[in-house]
């Protein structure tokens, strides 16, 4: 029964997507900057516990027309036994916009043939509200990004987007 499910909304996915112009860009397409999560500006914290917190510093989400991709790339602080770290997680998934609406999708971890919803948002002028579920945190976080270039900073989450296989990744629209 999941698998049919999961078929399901791979062929609605798919059927949305074959829908319309496809050479032409949507105007959703392009670079958002990660500006707050919940209300709350970066850096914020998901998890401001004691012996292991996690916040996130930066971050963007890069949508791309032609490919149907979508990145969204975090760097993060992690605190655990006062011991600091920073990581980048980059993720790619596959998107499906109706209206204002954007979902993202990518293969379950469970069954890497069938496509999971991950997250659900709304495409609002310039910015993009992302609703994204947190297994670790095991709870819901609201991310708003607005469109703007990638910081001059961000040449590794550049090449992250390269490497991810995104076209048109930093600004370069070949």
């Amino acid at each position: 029964m999941r698998l049919l499910r999961s078929l399901a909304l791979a062929c609605i996915g798919l059927g949305v997507l074959s829908c319309g112009d496809s050479t032409a860009p949507h105007p959703a397409s392009g670079t958002y900057i990660l500006e707050s999560i919940n209300g709350q500006p970066l850096p914020a914290f998901l998890s401001p516990i004691p012996e292991a917190s996690i916040s996130v510093l930066s971050g963007y989400l890069a949508i791309d027309n032609g490919s149907w991709n979508a990145v969204t790339v975090q760097n993060i602080r992690e605190v655990y036994q006062n011991a600091p770290r920073e990581t980048v997680d980059a993720q790619r998934y596959i998107y499906v916009i109706e209206g204002n609406s954007i979902m993202l999708l990518r293969f379950c971890v469970e069954n890497d043939t069938a496509l999971c919803r991950v997250s659900d948002g709304v495409i609002s002028g310039s910015t993009v509200s992302l609703t994204v579920r947190h297994q670790l945190a095991d709870q819901s976080f609201t991310y708003l990004y607005r469109r703007g270039p990638l910081p001059e900073d961000s040449t590794r989450a550049c090449w992250l987007q390269t490497q991810l296989g995104l076209r048109g990744a930093c600004g370069d629209d070949s």
